[in-house]
């Protein structure tokens, strides 16, 4: 079932590109829940969050699952093949299941079809702890 979700969202992302906006890359970053990235969708802003990663290295795409209070998004962190950004193979080196970890990103307009979750597409991973 896992590869399935993947599958749609790997496809959404192919067929519709990376879902990202041109906003201003020198702004801050904005410090939010995980709830509620769903709220910067139509915003050009960036976001910052923290949260445990789950389904590291386990789907058959380039993103993970990060849950902060009880709500979920889904973090993609190479999107190379659509023209999109990589984070540093150096960031996630030391990632795995049960870390926290600090994301900055954009929120994709669509979220993940399979699960209903808000995506992320990731400009930094920073490992918060282990």
């Amino acid at each position: 079932m896992r590869w399935m979700v993947t599958a749609l969202g790997v496809l959404v992302l192919l067929l519709g590109g990376s879902g990202l906006r041109s906003g201003d890359e020198g702004t801050a970053p904005v410090p939010v829940e995980v709830a509620e990235l769903g709220d910067f969708v139509d915003s050009p802003d960036r976001v910052t969050f923290v949260g445990e990663v789950s389904l590291f290295g386990e789907l058959l795409c380039p993103c993970f699952m990060v849950t902060s209070d009880g709500a979920s998004a889904m973090v993609w962190y190479d999107l190379t093949d659509t023209g999109g950004t990589a984070v540093a193979p150096e960031s996630l080196a030391s990632i795995v299941n049960g870390a926290t970890v600090r994301v900055e990103g954009e929120v994709q307009v669509e979220p993940d079809p399979g699960t209903g979750m808000q995506a992320v597409t990731a400009i930094s991973i920073e490992q918060v702890t282990s």
